[in-house]
């Protein structure tokens, strides 16, 4: 079946589908005399999964592995239960505060501080908002695709939202750690500081931080394309 039948027939857009393929979720066979794409009435299968699973809002990376068959559908669907339900209270708080500045005649003339305040105080109440941390969760998925991606050890973390996230930011903690803990352990003893140790963990800190910087732009970039290319 060629890639315009199977947009046709699930209702995507070709450039939907090569997305998919391009993040190694579908592997279609290529004729030999055309090289065309030919998919099996098993892609067509695992495609409409895919959607299925990207309808629960399901990351690219986890719908990779339930694809592979790395975690446990029950467990990753608990998961994403668990995860979907602390966003809808996230949502709500931010819904109900968008709802109390509405009502303003202007944002000019609003006291700042007192929303803030009523905003720290619902969180301290357990009261999620709108997440102002960003940074911190690319950082988390960058250390586990990075680190622990291919490890199955690290598999059922990167599903369970708050243990991934911790594993993920513990590492980058670490590899900050280790160095300046030496030093401080040098100095401390009277030792003379080793130049070529301070290097090597310079050099992996740099390696860190720009491939760090690369994943952040890469992120960016990709959901732009896939704001333009999904339908979903």
């Amino acid at each position: 079946m060629r890639i315009s039948e199977v947009a046709k027939l699930i209702g995507l857009a070709d450039s939907n589908i090569r997305f998919y393929e391009k993040k190694g979720l579908l592997t279609p066979a290529r004729k030999a005399e055309s090289g065309y794409r030919d998919y099996s009435e098993e892609d067509v299968r695992r495609l409409k999964l895919i959607l299925l699973y990207r309808k629960m809002d399901f990351s690219i990376e986890n719908i990779e592995m339930l694809l592979k068959g790395n975690v446990s559908v029950k467990d990753a669907f608990q998961k994403q239960e668990e995860e979907l339900a602390a966003r809808m209270e996230m949502l709500q708080g931010a819904l109900d505060l968008c709802r109390m500045l509405h009502c303003e005649e202007s944002m000019d003339d609003i006291d700042v501080d007192e929303y803030l305040n009523y905003v720290r105080e619902e969180e301290k109440k357990g009261r999620q908002f709108g997440s102002v941390e960003l940074w911190l969760d690319d950082m988390a998925q960058y250390t586990w695709l990075t680190f622990a991606k291919n490890n199955p050890i690290y598999g059922m973390l990167a599903i369970h939202p708050r243990l991934g996230r911790a594993f993920s930011l513990l590492l980058p903690l670490l590899l900050f750690s280790i160095p300046v803990i030496s030093l401080v352990e040098n100095h401390v003893n009277g030792e003379p500081t080793t130049p070529g140790l301070v290097i090597f963990w310079g050099i992996i800190l740099l390696i860190y931080i720009l491939g760090f910087i690369q994943f952040r732009a890469t992120r960016y970039k990709e959901s732009l394309a896939e704001e333009l290319h999904e339908n979903t």
